[in-house]
């Protein structure tokens, strides 16, 4: 993902192209799941948040962006929607995955009985 920053400079000493303005972008760096830890009962869900550090530090909540996928390593134990609701299907540990613009970010979901 690139971030376009744009900052305008008021000062007429500094020339930064005819628009009088710069540019600077942010890569996606890592990506962190929410709630960790993730436990959910069979047939109960469990709404999954993501969050994606960038190399300048900041950070930026993904859940709702467009191009991110959510998957569960094993749909026999948890599946996880388009939209990050992870579904407890029957007990045991499965990983669920998040990616966006080739970085990743991974859990293990418990499911109780």
């Amino acid at each position: 993902m690139k971030i376009i920053i744009v900052t305008s400079f008021a000062l007429g000493a500094i020339a930064c192209g005819a628009s009088g303005t710069s540019t600077s972008s942010a890569q996606v760096s890592a990506i962190s799941i929410a709630p960790d830890p993730c436990a959910v009962g069979r047939t109960a869900t469990q709404q999954m948040t993501a969050t994606a550090t960038l190399n300048d530090g900041n950070k930026q909540a993904l859940s709702s962006a467009q191009g991110v996928t959510w998957s569960s390593a094993n749909t026999g134990t948890a599946t996880v929607s388009n939209n990050g609701v992870v579904v407890g299907v029957n007990a045991g540990v499965t990983s669920i995955t998040v990616a966006f613009e080739g970085a990743t970010g991974s859990l293990d979901c418990t499911v109780g009985p």
